[in-house]
């Protein structure tokens, strides 16, 4: 059986034993949270709307909520908004087995000032972006170490053949044979699986299009990723598309393992199949 409240300025009677206000202030405190502070009320609701006027409400601090006026409800799909039409609040209400003595339904009530909480979330919002950075900027790092081990052994591979010294292994078993055929091949032959292998790479070399010709005919040159759109007159986005068709096309992985291909190419003088001249 629902309770009922007779309303008065100061005190609400519940079955005969009234309850002050002031009472209700001082045992409803706000409550700290992230999200700033939580306020309590206990309000009649009709419709759509909270009527402040019969509110007994507990600490306000940090917000301008008084006893008076009406708070209109809208449904959220995580929270609900109540506004006055000039301050917002955020929170949840709750019907309450209880109603004024004129029938009006009494809900008690949660609330955040909308103001703290959009500060919260853009707070929260540019932490994750800087970690997102920050993160991003680590594998960068990461990568870019990473790619100088993997490719330091590689070069010194190639300096050795070039200079006629000993060979440095650079520990991928593939270009490992490759240059040590090179290096130990006599002069003029290439091992049957070497050339099969080089002859492959000048067959999909010959399927590359006139610009990503002459792109690779720059890295051929010694040009780097960062020279071509200087001298291709295009811009880096248009370098970037070029080179994962030059990837794709060439069936290789990264610019390093092309400067190998285009190394070896030159070691055994064969840089004109490549660009199919």
């Amino acid at each position: 059986m629902r309770t009922h409240f007779g309303w008065r300025r100061y005190r609400k009677g519940l079955c005969g034993v009234e309850i002050s206000e002031l009472y209700f202030s001082l045992s409803h405190n706000t409550v700290p949270s992230a999200f700033g502070n939580i306020l309590t009320l206990a309000a009649p609701i009709d419709g759509d709307s909270l009527l402040l006027s019969g509110a007994m409400l507990g600490a306000t601090d940090g917000s301008r909520l008084t006893a008076n006026g009406i708070l209109h409800i809208s449904d959220g799909k995580y929270y609900t908004t109540y506004s006055d039409g000039k301050n917002t609040y955020l929170g949840r209400h709750q019907l309450l087995d209880a109603a004024t003595w004129d029938g009006i339904p009494l809900a008690a009530v949660t609330l955040v000032p909308d103001g703290t909480f959009r500060s919260y979330e853009k707070g929260s919002q540019i932490a994750w972006f800087l970690g997102a950075v920050l993160f991003l900027l680590a594998m960068l790092v990461v990568a870019t170490v990473l790619s100088r081990q993997f490719v330091k052994p590689i070069n010194k591979s190639l300096a050795a053949v070039r200079g006629g010294t000993e060979m440095v292994a650079s520990g991928i078993p593939e270009i490992d044979e490759l240059l040590a055929a090179i290096r130990d091949r006599p002069t003029g032959t290439l091992p049957p699986d070497v050339e099969a292998r080089l002859r492959g790479f000048a067959e999909r070399a010959s399927t590359l299009t006139g610009t990503e010709r002459t792109i690779l005919q720059y890295y051929m040159d010694g040009y780097t990723v960062k020279d071509i759109p200087e001298l291709a007159c295009i811009s880096a986005s248009t370098v970037k598309t070029h080179n994962r068709n030059l990837y794709r096309k060439l069936e290789v992985d990264s610019f390093d393992e092309l400067k190998v291909y285009i190394e070896l190419f030159a070691s055994c003088g064969h840089s004109s199949e490549l660009l199919n001249k």
